[in-house]
């Protein structure tokens, strides 16, 4: 999980959010993750937005041109403004990761970060999918990355634990009984 005050900022905004439909939860996540990646893209952003030579007047200024500007819905724009105003907008990435974990949990779903060979078409990605979401019970979100030292099959992390279902980690497991055998 996030950090502690990130996690704190991401419970506030969960807490707003829970009353509103699902659709909302997504255009309020959706907007977050939009804002985050314009403020990471942006150094002018990040300096005007964070340095405290910058009056909170004109910070506030700049936040709601661009919820206006990105049509974000009027919670976002006033959780980001807190978050400005408390000059905690630094802390932005953390505080989506956070939120991110949070909605999962509520949603009960669990994000997997699968190692792939090569990249996998949308319908290995499916499976692969549909095969954590039996073992563990709960909806699975897969991130995908390639790790070219996998021979085959896949591996695939869900908080702390692993599923490796890689040829590579078979290999490492008959090598083993191999080894305590002989």
């Amino acid at each position: 999980m996030a950090d502690v005050l990130a996690t704190k900022y991401a419970r506030a905004l969960l807490d707003l959010v829970v009353p509103l439909s699902a659709p909302e939860h997504e255009a309020v996540g959706a907007g977050l993750r939009a804002f985050r990646d314009l403020y990471a893209a942006s150094p002018e952003l990040r300096r005007a937005l964070d340095s405290p030579a910058v009056v909170i007047a004109a910070r506030r200024r700049v936040i709601e041109d661009l919820a206006t500007r990105m049509e974000l819905g009027d919670l976002l724009r006033r959780f980001l403004l807190v978050v400005t105003e408390h000059g905690r907008l630094s802390r932005l990435p953390h505080i989506v990761t956070a939120f991110e974990e949070l909605m999962d949990q509520q949603a009960g779903r669990v994000t997997a970060d699968v190692a792939v060979p090569t990249e996998v078409t949308p319908m290995q990605r499916a499976e692969i999918e549909q095969r954590l979401a039996e073992i563990t019970g709960k909806q699975v979100r897969a991130r995908f990355t390639v790790d070219a030292t996998l021979i085959g099959g896949f591996r695939a992390a869900i908080g702390s634990t692993v599923y490796d279902a890689s040829l590579r980690g078979q290999l490492d497991v008959l090598r083993h009984r191999f080894q305590t055998v002989a």
